[in-house]
């Protein structure tokens, strides 16, 4: 009997191949793009926290108690004194560490050799040019010129900030800050390198200047306001503990993670998986809608045959199954072009990507992707969609069968 009902149910769905089609065709192009999408965020979401650590955050930082309460501030009074001290305890207890000292400031130009005289808003950053390599891979990302040396009046520039500023290597520039004691500090420094990092908010905001001089200019011997930690990802709970047991006769200090680093960050990657999440939602509501209105057109158009199947002596129950397995051929359908179409959504992106750099250069969207964004091959993600599909294809299929089932078989022959 399945095997009849089966025949059936596919001859049916010939008779109506551009119903069918269209129907199969919406359920795909749902399916199709939200792999694609699904493929391009998750592929941002890995390359972003391999940027932050990579760039920004590093496995860990320790602060200041009184810096971490007020570090949207940046106060860089809040500092580490005797960072070295610090950095010789972690070095002994097998930790990659490095300074670096993080102040506010205006970045000046003036015309001749730029273009026109202006001045920006900059976050400046103090680097130890021999520690910093062990935690950041700033060095490597040196797109032109040479990385900075200890206690020269010199700055590297994100590459998006020198073109914004027309800056060049060898270009002059001042900077006007003020120490940890309040006092206004001017720093007249050369450009003598351009990064150029998959971070875009490196390359939009990167002003890097060697630690030791900005110590000075700050009037902060041997401080710094963030030590960064690197460690093996694998060993976390094991490293964290030797971090909080080196800080044990150090009140003042604390350690965090890179997740509390980066919770802005986590908050906009989880607000935006939700997002992905409602897309799913209404591509399978379109679908029922389209699924569950071929199936009430079907009964309706055919209700003098079910008249004359259940006259016949067809039960009631073998008409339901003659629905739901046309329904869940057409999900089937449907959900096999749309992971067909997916992989080849996800076949461009990992091989070509989508360039959103010109956008990017002005507009912190969250993700720290520097270009292209590009997918990965989400298996997982095709193969829910598939099932999911055909599933939903057979459940909206209830109510209209159920609906055209109440009628009797006189009524049926009458239509």
């Amino acid at each position: 009997m399945f095997r009849f009902i089966s025949q059936l149910a596919w001859k049916n769905l010939m008779r109506y191949k551009r119903r069918t089609l269209i129907t199969a065709l919406a359920i795909a192009m749902g399916i199709g793009m939200y792999i694609g999408v699904d493929s391009m965020l998750k592929s941002a979401e890995q390359e972003s926290e391999r940027n932050l650590h990579d760039f920004e955050t590093g496995s860990g930082v320790i602060t200041t108690k009184a810096y971490w309460d007020s570090k949207e501030r940046i106060p860089t009074s809040e500092y580490i004194e005797h960072s070295n001290v610090l950095l010789q305890s972690l070095s002994d207890a097998g930790l990659q560490a490095a300074p670096r000292i993080q102040a506010q400031g205006e970045l000046i130009v003036y015309e001749d050799p730029y273009p026109v005289d202006g001045s920006m808003r900059v976050i400046l950053t103090g680097i130890d040019p021999v520690r910093d390599e062990k935690v950041f891979k700033l060095q490597k990302t040196l797109s032109k010129g040479r990385f900075l040396k200890e206690q020269n009046p010199e700055v590297i520039l994100g590459s998006w900030i020198a073109e914004k500023l027309n800056a060049d290597v060898g270009y002059p520039i001042t900077i006007v800050t003020r120490t940890v004691n309040g006092y206004m500090q001017t720093i007249d420094a050369t450009v003598v390198g351009i990064i150029d990092a998959p971070d875009p908010v490196i390359n939009r905001t990167g002003v890097y200047l060697p630690l030791e001089y900005l110590q000075e200019m700050l009037e902060m011997p041997q401080g710094a306001t963030h030590i960064f930690i690197n460690f093996n990802m694998s060993n976390v709970n094991k490293n964290e503990q030797k971090i909080n047991e080196i800080l044990l006769n150090q009140p003042m200090l604390m350690y965090h993670s890179w997740e509390k680093l980066a919770e802005d960050y986590l908050a906009i990657a989880g607000a935006k998986q939700k997002g992905t999440s409602f897309i799913l939602l209404l591509v399978f509501i379109i679908a029922a809608v389209g699924i569950s209105n071929t199936m009430l057109m079907a009964v309706y158009e055919r209700m003098r045959e079910l008249g004359m199947l259940r006259a016949m002596g067809m039960e009631d129950a073998d008409i339901k199954n003659l629905f739901f397995i046309e329904a869940g051929l057409i999900g089937i359908i449907g959900a096999v072009f749309g992971v067909v179409l997916g992989i080849a959504f996800d076949f461009y992106l990992v091989t070509y990507g989508f360039d959103f750099s010109m956008f990017l250069k002005d507009i912190d969207i969250g993700y720290r992707v520097g270009g292209a964004f590009h997918g990965i091959w989400n298996i997982t993600t095709m193969i829910s969609c598939f099932f999911i599909g055909a599933v939903i294809a057979v459940l909206v299929s209830i109510f209209p069968v159920r609906r055209g089932l109440k009628k009797t078989i006189v009524e049926c022959l009458r239509k």
